[in-house]
């Protein structure tokens, strides 16, 4: 077992998990920028308090010892790349103006998800 063609997933560290949850507040950040620009201040105060939540679920994970990381590690590093990507083409599309009101939907569902996933992991 384990010869020359087998691999070693190597577990996400935190720093991993750090690194997507900074792109995660950045897109969070700009997101309220942009209601802000268009006049949008419910939708601005809204991502101002996701930007919160996120913030300390992120602090409560980077107090968790490493070895409680193992099992769940993968979990959330998946649910921030996806919820990233979605973020991002969500964004996107609400700076054309397409569907402005669906598309904030769609990242507060996704930023929800994360916050509920590292709540699960702390």
């Amino acid at each position: 077992m384990g010869g020359k063609g087998a691999s070693v997933t190597a577990l996400p560290t935190k720093q991993d998990i750090s690194d997507k949850l900074n792109v995660l507040q950045a897109l969070v950040d700009r997101m309220r920028t942009i209601c802000e620009e268009q006049g949008k201040n419910d939708d601005a105060w809204r991502f101002e308090d996701i930007a919160l939540r996120l913030a300390a679920a992120s602090a409560n994970l980077d107090e968790q010892p490493y070895q409680d990381w193992n099992d769940k590690a993968h979990l959330i590093v998946s649910r921030l790349a996806f919820a990233n990507d979605r973020i991002a083409a969500a964004i996107r599309e609400f700076e054309k103006g397409v569907e402005c009101e669906k598309n904030a939907a769609v990242i507060v569902g996704y930023i929800d998800d994360v916050v509920r996933a590292i709540k699960r992991m702390v």
